[in-house]
């Protein structure tokens, strides 16, 4: 492979992540994500990478799932 295509590879490789990141981080739930991982972090428990991505993964299903259930629930009771 030419150096000018490596090179040309590496930029777009390298802007796609950022882009990808600048849109994640706008997301609500990837910001949950974020601050329950910094939380597990920061906890005291002998957890590796993959333990607490798991953790923080499931923490904010948790959190989605109720807070859609208590928005259904708020529909109905209105009707």
């Amino acid at each position: 492979m030419r150096r000018g295509a490596k090179l040309s590879s590496g930029v777009l490789l390298t802007a796609a992540m950022l882009i990808g990141m600048f849109h994640a981080t706008a997301s609500p739930r990837a910001q949950r994500f974020f601050a329950y991982y910094q939380a597990v972090e920061k906890a005291d428990a002998p957890l590796d990478f993959w333990e607490r991505v798991a953790t923080s993964f499931v923490l904010t299903q948790a959190e989605a799932r109720k807070s859609s259930t208590l928005a259904s629930c708020s529909r109905t009771s209105s009707l």
